[in-house]
């Protein structure tokens, strides 16, 4: 279910935004994160092809993550609670999963990979078949 463009984007991405960070800078005290890439480039590609007039460009819109971060994930924890994901086969260990949403602070710009592949799949899978983008309906400011 997770996109293997989106994947291999990041993957280019990280080691090309730490490089130049660690040149400008030093002093970094830790490298930036794939969560934060991902964000970034998710992002990016809204912003490009989601809010873009250009048709051409509706089918590579449809396959837009949404920024995966804090308030995304607490108001699809919170739209669970409220049974407002009906009729979606979700197992015990994903209810737990999205119970476990930020509850301990451990949010998406410590994402590494798999963690972020993890999320991404069960976030598709509750908003069915739907652009994937439009999970935000959940984000609360």
């Amino acid at each position: 279910m997770y996109t293997a463009e989106h994947d291999t984007w990041c993957q280019t991405l990280l080691p090309i935004i730490n490089a130049i960070r660690a040149a400008d800078d030093q002093n970094v005290p830790e490298p930036v994160t794939y969560g934060r890439v991902a964000k970034a480039l998710n992002v990016y590609v809204k912003t490009m092809y989601v809010l873009g007039s250009n048709p051409a460009h509706q089918s590579f819109a449809h396959m837009a993550h949404p920024p995966v971060d804090r308030k995304l994930l607490e108001g699809v924890r919170a739209a669970f609670l409220q049974r407002q994901f009906v009729a979606i086969d979700i197992t015990a260990a994903e209810q737990t999963h999205i119970n476990n949403f930020n509850a301990i602070g451990a949010g998406w710009t410590n994402f590494d990979a798999p963690s972020y592949r993890q999320v991404v799949d069960l976030l598709k899978k509750l908003n069915g078949p739907l652009p994937f983008w439009m999970i935000e309906q959940y984000w609360q400011p």
